[in-house]
């Protein structure tokens, strides 16, 4: 929710993210959980959407070269072509057909991610929504347009993404206190 934190794996998202899931075994059903979360942070989809994605909504795009995930959202029914990044492509596998992340349940991905926080020491609450969160917070912290991420993500009105640019704000606030110079300084007159 946004009227208290919103956890999106504090200032170091990515570190984080790859902290939590570092301590996925290799065994399927959590590596199943592992590449449908990072998928998420790549691609911004609800968990309903990427329980739901499937091959064939896996497209060519225009270009020839690269895909588009082309989908009916779950939540608003809305139609979106989204681009897909090569590591995203990566991590839905060997094409098949059918569902892409074949054994991924609500009930397959609490259990898991319980035990990665804790090997991560990580406290916070965190749910599957959180990758979307954190997909949202690093594409306007690289510089997207915030039209762009509403897109993106689905979003009805560009309002509701405004939400992650307080957050950036917030981030680089936290961060400017990172450096410091360890000396006196002395102030000019002119200076006050």
């Amino acid at each position: 929710t946004f009227g208290g934190e919103v956890v999106f794996f504090a200032s170091c998202v990515m570190q984080r993210t790859e902290k939590i899931l570092s301590n996925a075994s290799k065994r399927k059903r959590e590596s199943v959980v592992k590449n449908a979360s990072l998928f998420s942070c790549l691609t911004g989809l609800r968990y309903s959407d990427i329980l739901q994605l499937t091959w064939e909504d896996m497209v060519p795009a225009v270009n020839g070269n690269e895909y588009d995930i082309r989908i009916k959202t779950q939540k608003t029914e809305k139609e979106l072509t989204l681009p897909l990044s090569t590591d995203a492509l990566k991590l839905c596998g060997d094409q098949g057909s059918g569902r892409i992340f074949q054994g991924l349940s609500r009930s397959a991905i609490d259990h898991p991610l319980k035990h990665w926080l804790h090997r991560a020491g990580i406290k916070k609450k965190v749910t599957f929504h959180s990758f979307r969160h954190t997909f949202a917070v690093l594409q306007i912290a690289a510089g997207a347009s915030i039209y762009i991420v509403s897109r993106m993500l689905g979003h009805k009105c560009v309002a509701t993404t405004e939400r992650y640019v307080d957050l950036v704000d917030s981030i680089k606030r936290e961060a400017i206190g990172n450096i410091q110079l360890n000396m006196k300084v002395e102030f000019s007159e002119n200076i006050k």
